[in-house]
Parts: C-alpha cells; structure tokens; sequence
C-alpha cells in the first residue's frame, strides 16, 4: 500500500511531523496559513490534514482552509483548552499524548476513509450504471409510443 500523504499545519517544536515521517507517512508540512492556503489552492490531495494547534494561536484559520480546500479528514492536535465555535475536525488528540497513540487512532481514521471512499466510489458507479439503464429505457420507451402512433394512425385509430 502507498504511503497516506499527511499535510501537516503548524509549529514543527512538536517534532510530529518527524514522527508521521518514522511511521513511514509520506509529510508535506506547511508552517503558516499562507503556504497551506497556496499549497490547497495547488490542488494537491492529502489523504489527511493535520493540524498542530499553537498556544499563542487559535487553529481556525488553518480548519477553515482546510475545510474549504479538501474533503481529507482532520487531526487537531490540541496544545491549549480553546474553545472553537464549531467543530472542524474529525479527530483532536489531546495534548502529551504519546505518539504511539494518536498513531493508532490516525491509521484507524485513515482506514475508515479509506473504506468509506471505497463504498462511496462503488455508489457512484452504480449510479452511474443506473442512469444509463434508466436512459436505455426512456428510448425504449419513446421509440414504442412511437411506433404505436404510427400503428394507430394506420388503422385509423
């Protein structure tokens, strides 16, 4: 399996960066709104965003444009109690929780959105299957009104 590709947001002090890279995660890292914001608008696809919140300031910004910009879920590693008026994330990690782990629970999220991509991709080719059936048989149907017109005219129906 290739290696899940983490965006990582924030203050590198952490070193969770280095350790995502241990546990052979393939980290792009992004240290201030700005390049996360260029990085997202470039269309590259993580299969994650993690997001390392920072004392001195809030991770709105970064949920927010990540939110915007990719559909990939997201880890808020928390550094402080802030309260955020919604919740942007889909997994928070307390803070000084050792890396083995929130390691755990990010390859769990991961094979979750693994599975529901899955399930979702299967859908839409089903669907898409159905609607060409669906419009197989609409012409189907058109040609036999049509022929029955015809056949009804002939009869002087």
């Amino acid at each position: 399996m290739v290696a899940a590709h983490v965006l990582h947001v924030g203050d590198g002090s952490s070193h969770r960066a280095s350790v995502l890279r241990l546990a052979g995660y393939a980290v792009e890292e992004c240290a201030t709104l700005a390049e996360l914001a260029t990085c997202l608008r470039e269309g590259r696809t993580p299969d994650v965003v993690c997001i390392s919140e920072e004392p001195h300031r809030a991770a709105e910004g970064a949920l927010s444009l990540a939110r915007a910009y990719c559909c990939a879920p997201i880890v808020l590693f928390r550094a402080t109690e802030q309260t955020y008026l919604q919740r942007g994330w889909d997994l928070e990690i307390p803070p000084l929780t050792p890396p083995q782990e929130w390691l755990e629970q990010l390859a769990r999220l991961l094979a979750i959105t693994r599975v529901n991509v899955a399930a979702s991709l299967d859908q839409r080719e089903k669907s898409r299957v159905l609607r060409e059936e669906a419009a197989a048989t609409r012409e189907q149907s058109r040609a036999l009104r049509e022929s029955v017109a015809t056949l009804r005219e002939r009869s002087g129906q």
